[in-house]
């Protein structure tokens, strides 16, 4: 499970994952993905599982939250 360590952020070549900010998030563009596996090979929880293909729906250009948690509260 996904533990929003953001090592699949920083190692894509792309803008296609980006971290939440402020808020622990991780959201997803395909549009921008190249498929490079990148971010499958760098996530230490085994998280990612890169299907590949293309989605030539509108849906591509919508930015969507992959994974999602609530804020830390001290």
């Amino acid at each position: 499970a996904c533990t929003l360590c953001h090592a699949c952020v920083s190692n894509c070549p792309t803008p296609a994952l980006k971290s939440g900010g402020n808020t622990p998030a991780l959201s997803f563009l395909e549009a921008d993905c190249v498929q490079c596996g990148l971010c499958e090979q760098a996530c230490p929880e085994d998280a990612i599982t890169l299907e590949p293909g293309f989605l030539a729906a509108p849906a591509r250009e919508t930015r969507h939250i992959c994974h999602e948690e609530a804020a830390f509260e001290c």
